[in-house]
């Protein structure tokens, strides 16, 4: 009887583990902030053309591990730098800045992403990045954007996940409002 007790409890156990399992998260595709597309196109006068946005590959992942519960994942396997650049293309085409080829009537803009990370107990992104106007010097930006949290993992991971577009919105706020970037696109 106690075999039986024990082979039960223990099938219960395995059964609970393999239900139970890791969750994942998904980043939701970017959307474009129609405000900050509208003051962009107050702000920014010449077209721009984006050049490389890269990150080392070490950090330049499709995915973050959130509380040892599952994964933060980005939508179509893009990284973290791909999602950045196709969110400064959404913005500038939106904006009707965003322009294919260089001309004398536009600039390029690149970056160098130096970091991209969460803190799901303190409900927070953090994005830093050197950014670069054509042959102007890097200016350095770096953002941090609140989001709700929560002490049960599986909820904490989910507000990461729908926290990273609004972060990377404001990542673009604070680059394209800096004042040497500004500048320097208006040139």
């Amino acid at each position: 009887m106690k075999k039986i007790l024990l082979l039960s409890t223990g099938s219960l156990g395995v059964l609970a583990l393999m239900l139970s399992g890791c969750t994942s998260n998904n980043v939701p595709n970017f959307q474009p902030d129609a405000m900050q597309a509208y003051q962009i196109t107050h702000t920014v006068s010449k077209g721009i053309v984006l050049g490389d946005f890269s990150m080392p590959a070490e950090k330049d992942k499709n995915h973050l591990l959130c509380r040892l519960s599952g994964n933060v994942y980005l939508p179509n396997k893009t990284t973290y730098s791909q999602y950045i650049k196709h969110a400064f293309a959404t913005v500038l085409i939106t904006a009707n800045r965003y322009s294919v080829e260089k001309t004398a009537k536009t600039h390029t803009l690149s970056s160098d992403i130096t970091s991209v990370n969460f803190d799901s107990l303190g409900g927070k992104w953090m994005i830093s990045a050197n950014m670069r106007v054509d042959h102007y010097p890097l200016v350095s930006i770096s953002s941090s954007t609140r989001f709700g949290t929560a002490w049960n993992a599986g909820t904490a991971c989910q507000n990461v996940a729908q926290g990273f577009e609004t972060a990377v919105q404001d990542f673009i706020s604070q680059t394209l409002n800096n004042p040497r970037i500004k500048r320097e696109l208006n040139i």
